[in-house]
């Protein structure tokens, strides 16, 4: 009966920043394949170095993601994933002049820390806005975001000159969802009505 009444609008905004926010967290990591015959070359890279760059941003996945419930819990969605957003914009704009392996892992590993946070919390600041009958439509919405940055990423990167003018636009992308997390994102109580 309450999934009768009236979604507010702005929830729809929060949506489509779930969206953006999977999406700018994924991208840069489908970046990598199709630079592949430029990265490995240009860094001296072996086939297992470069599996390892590719699976770097797994890894706070691997160790964050009970900490970013956590987090999330004490802070709300909108510092916890913002400021997820602000680590791995950072990590981004350092990929740009990354010259060796070792940085070039910690760059990848410091991007993926949004994606983490992102999904490990999508359900619950989603929750907030949408009643249990929409929520698994909202977050596939949401999540489609990661699917269709793997789509461009590895469609697209190809089509850059260059490593570093492909790591700029992974970075200016990231710090302008960063940007609009901030401005849009509003924490919502789950006691809230719909």
């Amino acid at each position: 009966m309450s999934e009768t009444k009236k979604v507010s609008k702005y929830a729809w905004v929060i949506v489509i920043l779930g969206f953006l926010v999977a999406f700018s967290g994924s991208y840069p990591q489908y970046q990598l394949s199709p630079l592949a015959y430029l990265i490995i070359p240009d860094l001296g890279l072996s086939n297992s170095q470069f599996s390892s760059l590719f699976t770097a941003p797994m890894i706070p996945g691997i160790l964050l993601s009970l900490f970013s419930g956590v987090l999330c819990d004490k802070i709300g969605p909108k510092f916890a994933v913002g400021i997820a957003a602000v680590i791995a914009s950072a990590g981004l704009i350092f990929r740009v002049g990354s010259s060796s392996y070792m940085s070039l892992v910690i760059c990848m590993v410091l991007s993926g820390i949004v994606a983490t946070f992102f999904n490990s919390n999508a359900a619950k600041f989603l929750g907030n806005w949408f009643g249990p009958q929409k929520l698994g439509m909202v977050i596939g919405i949401s999540m489609a975001g990661a699917t269709a940055a793997m789509a461009v990423g590895m469609g697209t990167t190809a089509m850059f000159p260059s490593i570093r003018s492909a790591f700029i636009v992974a970075a200016v992308l990231s710090v302008a969802v960063t940007v609009l997390w901030f401005i849009f994102m509003k924490n919502r109580s789950s006691g809230s009505g719909q």
